[in-house]
């Protein structure tokens, strides 16, 4: 969890075991699977625990080459949010996530990977 020093400095997402994946982190996985073998650009993907819950981050280039973010974020008491997420010019501060579905209990792996789908479609159209 949390973060990890890279080989030449700076940090990054520090890796999950996936023996240690609650069942809730495994939908986002199998999700985030699903999304990225259909997804015509390449596709990263990230888990992140945070304190209340899990998330699993979506980055990938559009065909302009912006730079777009999605994640599906899951919380303790079991709502789930799909959110588009902006970046922010340099020593600024990014905009708060922009909620585009929710959930008030886990979805399915279908549910959630359709949501995924659509929630990428809107952000390569600038929604």
């Amino acid at each position: 969890t949390g973060f990890e020093r890279g080989i030449l400095g700076g940090i990054r997402p520090g890796k999950i075991d996936a023996a240690t994946l609650s069942p809730v982190e495994r939908t986002l996985q199998e999700a985030a699977s699903r999304v990225a073998s259909g997804w015509s650009e390449p596709l990263t993907s990230h888990l992140q625990r945070f304190g209340g819950g899990t998330a699993m981050v979506f980055e990938w280039s559009d065909g302009g080459g912006d730079r777009l973010a999605v994640a599906a974020r899951s919380f303790e008491n079991g709502r789930t949010d799909i959110v588009r997420l902006s970046s922010a010019a340099a020593g600024s501060t990014p905009p708060p996530p922009k909620l585009l579905h929710q959930w008030s209990a886990l979805p399915s792996t279908d549910q959630l990977t359709l949501g995924l789908r659509v929630a990428m479609e809107s952000a390569e159209r600038g929604g």
